[in-house]
Protein backbone atom coordinates (compact mmCIF):
# COMPACT_ATOMS: atom_id res chain seq x y z
CA UNK A 1 0.00 0.00 0.00
CA UNK A 2 1.31 3.20 -1.14
CA UNK A 3 1.35 6.60 1.11
CA UNK A 4 -1.80 7.79 -0.80
CA UNK A 5 -3.70 4.28 -0.44
CA UNK A 6 -2.98 4.34 3.28
CA UNK A 7 -4.23 8.12 4.02
CA UNK A 8 -7.18 7.08 2.18
CA UNK A 9 -7.54 4.16 4.29
CA UNK A 10 -7.64 5.83 7.67
CA UNK A 11 -9.21 9.05 6.35
CA UNK A 12 -11.97 6.69 5.07
CA UNK A 13 -12.11 4.71 7.93
CA UNK A 14 -12.82 7.93 10.51
CA UNK A 15 -15.16 9.49 8.23
CA UNK A 16 -17.15 5.79 8.24
CA UNK A 17 -16.53 5.67 12.34
CA UNK A 18 -17.57 9.32 12.75
CA UNK A 19 -20.79 8.98 11.15
CA UNK A 20 -21.95 5.76 13.08
CA UNK A 21 -20.45 6.08 16.38
CA UNK A 22 -22.29 9.06 18.08
CA UNK A 23 -25.47 7.03 17.78
CA UNK A 24 -23.77 3.58 19.39
CA UNK A 25 -23.77 3.04 23.16
CA UNK A 26 -21.12 4.30 25.19
CA UNK A 27 -19.79 1.12 26.02
CA UNK A 28 -19.37 -0.14 22.04
CA UNK A 29 -18.21 3.36 21.36
CA UNK A 30 -15.31 3.11 23.74
CA UNK A 31 -14.08 -0.07 22.35
CA UNK A 32 -14.15 1.28 18.86
CA UNK A 33 -11.98 4.23 19.65
CA UNK A 34 -9.69 2.17 21.16
CA UNK A 35 -9.47 0.18 18.69
CA UNK A 36 -9.09 3.41 16.26
CA UNK A 37 -6.39 4.57 18.57
CA UNK A 38 -4.25 1.29 18.63
CA UNK A 39 -4.18 1.77 14.41
CA UNK A 40 -6.59 -0.97 13.52
CA UNK A 41 -8.54 0.73 10.52
CA UNK A 42 -10.39 -2.20 9.31
CA UNK A 43 -11.28 -3.81 12.52
CA UNK A 44 -12.54 -0.88 13.66
CA UNK A 45 -15.18 -0.30 10.54
CA UNK A 46 -15.37 -4.03 10.92
CA UNK A 47 -16.60 -3.44 14.48
CA UNK A 48 -18.92 -0.19 13.93
CA UNK A 49 -20.58 -1.75 10.79
CA UNK A 50 -21.70 -4.62 13.03
CA UNK A 51 -22.76 -2.82 15.63
CA UNK A 52 -24.99 -0.73 13.46
CA UNK A 53 -26.43 -3.69 12.27
CA UNK A 54 -27.16 -5.49 16.49
CA UNK A 55 -28.17 -1.66 17.17
CA UNK A 56 -30.36 -1.71 14.15
CA UNK A 57 -29.31 1.83 13.04
CA UNK A 58 -30.10 3.52 10.30
CA UNK A 59 -26.89 4.59 8.61
CA UNK A 60 -26.73 7.70 6.23
CA UNK A 61 -26.83 6.95 2.87
CA UNK A 62 -23.91 8.95 1.63
CA UNK A 63 -21.51 6.56 4.06
CA UNK A 64 -22.33 3.64 1.82
CA UNK A 65 -19.46 5.80 -0.75
CA UNK A 66 -17.34 6.22 2.16
CA UNK A 67 -17.40 1.89 2.91
CA UNK A 68 -16.95 1.46 -0.96
CA UNK A 69 -13.84 3.93 -0.69
CA UNK A 70 -12.23 1.98 1.97
CA UNK A 71 -12.78 -1.29 0.48
CA UNK A 72 -11.00 -0.33 -2.61
CA UNK A 73 -8.13 0.69 -0.56
CA UNK A 74 -8.13 -2.18 1.94
CA UNK A 75 -5.76 -4.94 1.05
CA UNK A 76 -6.89 -8.30 -0.14
CA UNK A 77 -5.42 -10.07 2.35
CA UNK A 78 -6.95 -8.19 5.25
CA UNK A 79 -9.10 -10.53 7.56
CA UNK A 80 -11.61 -8.09 7.95
CA UNK A 81 -12.39 -7.47 4.01
CA UNK A 82 -15.05 -10.27 3.75
CA UNK A 83 -17.05 -9.60 6.87
CA UNK A 84 -16.76 -5.81 6.06
CA UNK A 85 -18.49 -6.45 2.72
CA UNK A 86 -21.01 -8.97 4.53
CA UNK A 87 -22.18 -6.02 6.83
CA UNK A 88 -22.09 -3.42 4.20
CA UNK A 89 -25.03 -5.92 2.58
CA UNK A 90 -26.78 -6.29 5.60
CA UNK A 91 -26.74 -2.30 7.46
CA UNK A 92 -29.88 -0.49 6.55
CA UNK A 93 -29.09 2.62 4.75
CA UNK A 94 -31.21 5.92 4.64
CA UNK A 95 -33.15 6.24 1.39
CA UNK A 96 -30.98 9.51 -0.13
CA UNK A 97 -34.26 12.01 -0.90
Amino acid sequence: MNQEQADAYDREAGIIAAAILPSLPVEARTYIESVLDIGDPAFAVDLVLQDAIEFNLVIPAGIRDHIDAFLKVLPDTAPDGDRIRQWTEQVKFQVAA
